[in-house]
């Protein structure tokens, strides 16, 4: 064999062509719809999510409401609290300031944020702070408004006379307690009481250095004031004829 057969046969074994290889089968598929009581019963799901929807928007709806309403109110209160004309303090059970308005702060002669977080005794004259001790046990006993009178200690002035009240609040059992304190400046008051003490004094000094007997009575006859010599002239002594009648005592 020549080298042009040879080369032919090559080329002839090359391009012989290939079996064919298999082709897949197609596979039929089939789609089966929902039958109508899926369809109702997705439909009435979808109903009812979008009914919860709405009742959920609701309800969001007047959270947003009451939260701006508590809002408001807490502003309301915070302007009555800050502006009031007495000092309001609000302590902890342990008489530890949380809270103190202006008018507390002017009466003490104390910025209010040097206020926070000091004990309110702190505050107090030196002689009444073992007594408020003792109260501050006692009002978390009972949760009556009570009140009484005691003596600020204000920085760089005087003494000054109050009438303090206090309450306990608690926001929920079990949450911690409050204590509000209302403090009323009682100068003028003491003042008046003091002037008035005065005058009663000079008054009756002056009933008593009198010969004559006096005396006086009420819109309903009974005495009111007597001196020595008017209860002599009657019988008795000045300390016995105190709201007595008059009118029965001279017929007796």
């Amino acid at each position: 064999m020549n080298k042009e057969t040879h080369t032919n046969s090559r080329i002839r074994r090359l391009k012989r062509p290939q079996a064919p290889e298999p082709r897949p089968e197609r596979l039929s598929v089939e789609t089966v719809g929902p039958d109508e009581a899926s369809m109702n019963m997705v439909g009435a799901v979808i109903e009812e999510l979008q009914v919860a929807e709405e009742e959920l928007r609701a309800q969001n709806e007047e959270l947003a409401t009451a939260r701006q309403a508590i809002e408001a109110e807490r502003e309301r209160y915070k302007d009555l609290f800050e502006f009031a004309p007495d000092g309001y303090v609000v302590t902890d059970a342990a008489g530890i300031i949380r809270e103190a308005n202006r008018a507390a702060s002017a009466m003490l002669n104390v910025p209010q944020h040097w206020l926070l977080r000091k004990p309110f005794a702190l505050y107090l004259a030196d002689a009444e702070r073992k007594a408020f001790r003792a109260r501050l046990s006692q009002v978390q006993g009972d949760k009556r408004i009570r009140e009484w009178e005691l003596h600020l200690n204000p920085h760089g002035r005087p003494p000054l006379p109050v009438a303090l009240k206090v309450a306990m609040t608690q926001a929920l059992p079990g949450t911690a307690i409050q204590l509000r304190w209302l403090l009323r400046d009682i100068t003028q008051r003491k003042q008046t009481e003091e002037e008035w003490k005065r005058l009663n004094d000079q008054f009756r000094l002056l009933l008593e250095s009198t010969g004559e007997g006096v005396y006086g009575i009420d819109l309903q006859g009974r005495c009111t004031f007597i001196n020595k010599a008017a209860a002599t002239t009657l019988g008795y002594r000045p300390e016995e004829l105190y709201g007595k009648l008059m009118h029965q005592v001279h017929h007796h």
